[in-house]
């Protein structure tokens, strides 16, 4: 507002705030969808006129026997596309970077498109200004990214 910061606007989340207390938050290109993490992932519908959010779906996907938590969120420039990719913990090196469709609109059909697309990625996940998305790399350089190509 002109005099400042209005009041602010409380939306409900099924996530815990006390396993971690990081995460990311990422709002998709055409604005109407919000994900956020907290060691799982929340998918919220999001209203940009109000900034209310409704949750849509919780979920952690599993990889290897092993809990593949979201650290790293991402979508993808048409916003068809969420990716998901698990920073560091228990996968060492070989860490999944997944691909969840976003046209899915029921809760289990959503976590059902999940699938892994790539390892050996960790840490960051930015999509670029020529729609591609880079990953940070699991290098022994730590100079290398890694890229998505065609995200949509």
């Amino acid at each position: 507002t002109a005099s400042g910061i209005g009041n602010p606007v409380v939306s409900a989340s099924s996530l815990p705030n006390h396993l971690y207390r990081k995460g990311t938050i990422k709002i998709s290109p055409d604005g109407l969808n919000l994900v956020c993490t907290d060691s799982i992932a929340e998918m919220c519908y999001f209203n940009p006129a109000t900034g209310i959010i409704n949750v849509r779906v919780t979920f952690l996907p599993w990889y290897l026997g092993f809990p593949s938590q979201a650290d790293g969120v991402e979508f993808s420039r048409d916003s068809q596309y969420l990716y998901t990719i698990k920073a560091f913990g228990n996968l060492s090196n070989n860490t999944p970077v997944w691909q969840f469709d976003m046209t899915r609109q029921d809760s289990a059909t959503f976590i059902q498109t999940g699938s892994v697309i790539g390892t050996n990625s960790f840490g960051s996940i930015q999509l670029g200004p020529d729609g591609k998305i880079y990953l940070d790399a699991v290098s022994s350089t730590l100079d290398s990214l890694n890229r998505i190509n065609d995200p949509s």
